[in-house]
């Protein structure tokens, strides 16, 4: 990342006419809540509308950053996956990879995750990757050569903050994300007005820490 720029290569139209069309600039979209994540459907629709005798199916990697149990994760994938679902054109092959980085990390083990994905998917090659959060971002960008995808990726859930904190990114775009806790609160206390105690459940995770 350059002066807060993320660059773009020259994407397939065909395939991802959203990620061509933000070649080499800036392409943020601040939301509020997790309904707009919804906009992946426009991403389904622009970038995989063919024409109607198209018949070969596109591919699309959705990267989970941790395991199935992480509610939050999971129904946002599953909103960008019913959006695409229903906007496409084109039929589409939508496949699904847990990380599971909340329990296992480290050089080693994404070097060896990152092998599994490049065999898995040696013969179905995603077109585009969809990185669920920072994390799942972090780890397909550092691991591009790795995987062996030649193709863009597309993020959600990712603030400001990290992912200027993950440095250059090429061929990425994506919907920054930002948490607004005090907002949470001032909700809390004009609905709870004489409560006087206040208890936070966090997670392990580096952001809930």
């Amino acid at each position: 990342m350059r002066n807060g720029r993320v660059r773009m290569r020259q994407a397939d139209v065909s395939a991802v006419r959203l990620v061509a069309s933000a070649q080499r600039r800036r392409v943020f979209w601040p939301v509020r809540s997790l309904r707009l994540i919804l906009a992946f459907g426009a991403f389904a629709a622009a970038g995989y509308g063919r024409a109607a005798d198209q018949v070969t199916p596109r591919r699309v990697l959705l990267l989970y950053p941790y395991n199935n149990l992480y509610p939050v994760s999971v129904t946002t994938g599953e909103a960008a996956r019913k959006r695409m679902t229903e906007q496409s054109r084109a039929p589409l092959e939508l496949y699904s990879d847990f990380l599971d980085l909340g329990r296992f990390s480290g050089p080693d083990y994404e070097r060896r995750t990152a092998q599994y994905l490049s065999d898995k998917y040696r013969e179905r090659r995603p077109e585009v990757v969809l990185a669920l959060g920072p994390e799942a971002l972090r780890f397909a960008n550092e691991n591009r050569s790795s995987l062996g995808f030649d193709s863009p990726i597309v993020f959600c859930c990712t603030s400001r903050a990290r992912l200027a904190a993950l440095g250059e990114l090429e061929d990425v775009t994506g919907i920054i994300s930002e948490f607004d806790l005090t907002k949470t609160l001032a909700l809390a206390q004009r609905l709870q007005p004489d409560a006087r105690h206040l208890f936070i459940v966090a997670g392990a995770t580096e952001f809930d820490q």
